[in-house]
């Protein structure tokens, strides 16, 4: 058996290690940025609310976000009698700073409520 990286959008290999770039985005502290608010003139009344959080979920999403790239793995049988049950790991050293998707932050709002935007 051979893994390697592949090309994610080719699907074709390009080896046993790959490089990439990233930005990182350093951001101010939540508390340095501004709650967002929607300036609404009487009597025009809104029954959605806002999400006085957005910026600062913008900020984090962005900055999680250019953290991130996406892996594809290729498995190949090298090998002349087919595999049975393949199980690939990837042990990632919490030193190296390499964070997972599982942690990543959910798409800002500017709606509190996220499922009903207009």
């Amino acid at each position: 058996m051979q893994v390697q990286f592949a090309d994610v959008e080719a699907d074709t290999a390009i080896g046993t290690t790959f490089a990439w770039e990233a930005i990182d985005l350093r951001t101010p502290a939540p508390a340095k940025i501004p709650a967002y608010s929607v300036s609404r003139s009487f009597p025009d009344v809104d029954y959605e609310r806002t999400n006085p959080n957005f910026y600062r979920e913008v900020a984090a999403y962005a900055a999680f976000q250019n953290l991130l790239r996406p892996v594809r793995l290729v498995v190949e049988n090298t090998g002349s009698t087919s595999p049975d049950d393949i199980r690939v790991e990837i042990d990632v050293e919490e030193a190296s700073g390499v964070s997972l998707k599982e942690y990543e932050p959910s798409e800002p709002s500017t709606y509190a409520d996220h499922g009903r935007e207009p």
